[in-house]
């Protein structure tokens, strides 16, 4: 409830810390539908470099900001 009460708020936003296996996916796709937001992952590879990350966060911004 917390992370969907944070993701309802304008400019909302939250980063969620644990070790593997604790449910952080979950708990953050389950938050994403009940806000009625769209989730975007940002999944490294093996030879993923800064090159890469300003892709990807190019990408998502400019999603955003096109969906306003």
């Amino acid at each position: 409830m917390r992370i969907t009460r944070i993701m309802r708020q304008q400019r909302g936003h939250f980063m969620l810390v644990g070790v593997g296996g604790s449910g952080k996916k979950s708990l953050s796709e389950l938050a994403s539908v009940l806000a009625g937001a769209r989730m975007m992952k940002v999944e490294p590879q093996k030879k993923y470099g800064k090159k890469e990350f300003r892709i990807d966060i190019f990408n998502i911004m400019l999603q955003a900001g096109s969906s306003n």
